[in-house]
């Protein structure tokens, strides 16, 4: 029976038969004998037909050159300095992101003026508003302390608009005010008018409509419109009349019970409210 010794390539005699790298290994290995591996097998990088470690040195990697087809040792580049984390805006030209460590705020310099402007958040490709001014129908840059947003016809954009506005009544002799003849406010399009006149003659109200002052512009109605007034001749309380006002802002005021309001005492006081023009 033949040993492993005897293992040979077919065809060729039995006695010191060549072997190839296989069969020597095999043969190596049924002995009993280390596998020379080394002398087969590649155990390192640079041993590798597709690598060369020429010249390596600290901290290199293994970059691919098209050229030669090989990996090889290549010193990596520094990392840009281009991202900055902090209070306050970066100086350094070269910083193309830079996180607010307060506010947690990303910023982008913005290639067209060279500042930092918020980062876009949200889904979808172009990202998303993070203020009102961002959407493409609000326009806040106008706004002032205790402005509201309304909607403007013309712009067709949501602007700011001061809501709240005072005004006064302008009264007619021989009415007077008492400090304050008439404070008109104005609150996005709700009007209230505070009124009280005195007069500084004895005036008998009648059935007939009596002019007493004109609404300033801004705070009248859109139609004619009367309101109930209190009256009062100087003693006591008399029974109410009314007070008639329209889009021109004239008033009038007329009493069925024809009372006397003596001078400087008497007066009449009404508040009305009504949705303004």
């Amino acid at each position: 029976m033949p040993s492993v010794n005897d293992i040979g390539v077919p065809g060729q005699p039995m006695d010191n038969p060549p072997l190839t790298p296989w069969q020597a290994a095999v043969r190596d290995a049924l002995n009993g004998s280390d596998i020379p591996v080394n002398s087969r097998f590649p155990t390192t990088l640079d041993g590798l037909s597709d690598v060369s470690t020429a010249g390596v040195a600290d901290n290199q990697a293994l970059l691919f050159d098209s050229a030669s087809g090989q990996w090889m040792p290549e010193t990596l580049p520094a990392p840009p300095n281009e991202v900055s984390v902090g209070t306050a805006s970066p100086t350094d030209a070269a910083v193309e992101l830079w996180m607010d460590s307060a506010t947690q705020i990303l910023y982008y310099r913005d290639p067209a003026d060279s500042t930092f402007k918020p980062l876009p958040v949200g889904g979808g490709t172009g990202g998303g508003p993070i203020a009102l001014n961002d959407l493409t129908d609000v326009d806040t840059q106008a706004a002032v302390n205790g402005d509201v947003l309304a909607f403007n016809t013309g712009s067709l954009l949501w602007q700011p608009r001061t809501d709240y506005t005072t005004g006064l009544f302008t009264p007619v002799a021989p009415w007077v005010g008492t400090g304050s003849e008439g404070i008109c406010t104005r609150q996005g399009g709700l009007v209230t008018i505070e009124l009280r006149l005195v007069p500084n003659v004895d005036t008998e109200l009648n059935t007939a409509w009596e002019a007493v002052g004109t609404l300033p512009v801004g705070f009248r109605p859109t139609a004619q419109r009367q309101a109930v007034v209190m009256l009062h001749d100087g003693d006591a309380y008399v029974p109410p009349g009314y007070l008639d006002y329209g889009p021109s802002g004239s008033c009038g005021l007329r009493s069925i019970t024809v009372p006397t309001l003596r001078a400087n005492a008497g007066y009449c006081f009404a508040v009305f409210t009504f949705r303004g023009a």
